[in-house]
């Protein structure tokens, strides 16, 4: 009986260790946040990823926010996701819902010392507390694809963080009045993909800002030909690239303003990719022919005045 029973013991053991296995270098999301507050006292929590050596290409998920929180504001400024699909903003239901991806894969970050990768700040939540209680910030239908050109899901270790909400106070709000700092220094590209406008020409940019966060982006496309330059074209407001040129020539310089939430902004320009020669500009042709002719004119009208002043 006993030699009959090891085989399947061995199983046991050999099954479990390989599901400890799998769960123990699975892609790790948690919160980082404190674990006891006070009603009003004001707190930020970080959503975190933890790759753990796995090349992750995109993110998605929900967040399940209880009564008892209210969301004062959203900061994905230092976010891990480059581009997002959809950003992290509060709503009025009581979620959070978000899509992003990571071009060339994303494998944590890189301290200034090399110690291999650490975890990544997906965004990052201002909480007040408005109730007493036992609460959970729950993470829901999060699913993450590995950068292999197939898209694989890679299994997730999800951890909901249960907070204990008491009446006392004991700190005020945190603050984030104080940022001065314009965002930090971002890049803008001009790409053109089947799958994004009808390929058509568009930009594709992110900033970040560590203080209050990005509010929105602002993009100007300033046209080579003189006589639009009479007609300044306007700042055209998006949340989020990719953005769609209205200029698909790609003559015009381009101006993108990446504004945070308190005013502070930071600017990116592109020259025009394909340059126009004066000659090219008709609107300077039908200005030199005016001016030709005013000039010719002008004399024959001077001409003519000064005969008859001869005359007399």
């Amino acid at each position: 009986m006993i030699k009959l029973r090891k085989p399947k013991i061995l199983i046991v053991i050999v099954t479990c260790c390989l599901l400890f296995a799998d769960s123990a270098f699975a892609v790790s999301i948690y919160w980082q946040a404190p674990s006891e507050v006070g009603v009003g006292q004001g707190f930020s929590a970080a959503l975190l990823l933890d790759p753990l050596g796995k090349e992750i290409n995109a993110i998605e998920g929900r967040v399940v926010i209880p009564r008892e929180l209210e969301v004062i504001s959203v900061n994905s400024g230092n976010s891990l996701v480059s581009l997002w699909i959809e950003k992290p903003n509060p709503s009025g239901s009581g979620e959070i819902v978000f899509s992003g991806v990571m071009p060339g894969g994303y494998l944590g970050e890189l301290g200034p010392f090399w110690e291999g990768y650490h975890r990544g700040e997906i965004f990052k939540v201002m909480f007040k507390p408005v109730a007493t209680g036992q609460v959970e910030i729950l993470t829901k239908d999060f699913s993450a694809l590995l950068n292999d050109g197939l898209g694989t899901k890679t299994n997730l270790n999800l951890k909901s963080h249960l907070l204990v909400i008491k009446s006392e106070i004991q700190a005020p709000l945190e603050n984030i009045s104080e940022d001065r700092e314009a965002p930090e220094k971002f890049s803008v590209e001009i790409i053109k993909n089947e799958n994004l406008f009808e390929n058509q020409w568009a930009l594709v940019f992110s900033a970040q800002d560590k203080g209050s966060g990005i509010n929105h982006y602002e993009v100007r496309e300033t046209s080579p030909y003189l006589w639009q330059r009479f007609f300044q074209s306007r700042w055209q407001v998006t949340e989020d690239g990719p953005y769609l040129l209205k200029d698909q020539n790609l003559n015009s310089l381009i101006k993108v303003k990446a504004i945070d939430n308190l005013g502070n902004e930071k600017e990116s320009i592109i020259q025009a990719q394909n340059t126009i020669f004066w000659y090219q500009d008709q609107s300077r042709w039908v200005i030199m022919i005016s001016v030709i002719l005013s000039v010719f004119f002008l004399r024959k009208a001077l001409f003519g005045w000064f005969l008859k002043c001869n005359k007399v």
